[in-house]
């Protein structure tokens, strides 16, 4: 009985993890109501297969857990992406700089440049559908043998 009750604990959390955890909001962001933020969307990463990993916001991590959207202090944001074209390790990483703006939903697209390792990433406008104006920069980032990833946020 026992062992039927902790697999089902344990079911729930790898659904949760799998599925996402909800919306992340940087520290630093709790006086601000959602409606005075910027909300960042991205796609659902699944285990095996395509995908793309918000690393960081603004040069720090945005902590453990798969999140489906990020809540962005209104102005210029670096958003760090990692992306998957196989299974396996993020990589390729991109910084992304856009002008946020308090109230606005955007989204994180991505797509697989004809099949091969090679990802292009985009942050369009939900209300409009239309991609607004970025700076994208291929970065650089070390791995630890602990698993921790530091990246180059620089934009220059």
């Amino acid at each position: 009985m026992k062992i039927r009750q902790n697999i089902k604990i344990v079911l729930l959390l790898v659904s949760i993890v799998i599925t996402g955890c909800g919306t992340y909001k940087s520290p630093g962001l709790e006086n601000y109501s959602n409606d005075q933020l910027a909300k960042l969307e991205v796609p659902d990463t699944p285990l095996i297969g395509y995908s793309v990993m918000v690393h960081s916001i603004d040069g720090k991590s945005r902590g453990y857990g798969l999140y489906d959207s990020y809540l962005l202090k209104p102005g210029k944001r670096i958003i760090t992406v990692l992306g998957n074209t196989q299974s396996g390790l993020h990589q390729a990483p991109e910084n992304l700089l856009f002008n946020a703006n308090a109230g606005k939903v955007y989204k994180l697209e991505f797509s697989v440049i004809d099949g091969t390792a090679s990802w292009d990433s985009r942050i369009i406008d939900k209300d409009t559908g239309k991609q607004v104006n970025f700076v994208k920069k291929e970065t650089t980032c070390n791995y630890s043998v602990l698993g921790e990833v530091q990246c180059d946020y620089s934009m220059n």
